[in-house]
């Protein structure tokens, strides 16, 4: 899960372009359903990114990006 860290700015990222490219042609209940659901698969990322470190000992939770 380590290797997939870019992901938990890409989920927001992605979130923001679809809803500033296609918010004519969506309802407001889609684009706060796109801009929540981005969020939380950013925030999934994130807590599978602090279990898989967690599981680690501790010598081995540094991780250089």
């Amino acid at each position: 899960m380590l290797r997939n860290l870019w992901l938990i700015p890409l989920w927001p990222l992605l979130g923001s372009l679809i809803n500033g490219l296609w918010r004519r042609h969506l309802s407001e209940t889609h684009v706060a359903s796109i801009a929540c659901g981005a969020v939380g698969l950013s925030f999934f990322s994130s807590l599978m990114a602090f279990f898989a470190l967690f599981g680690l000992p501790p010598q081995g939770r540094a991780v250089e990006v």
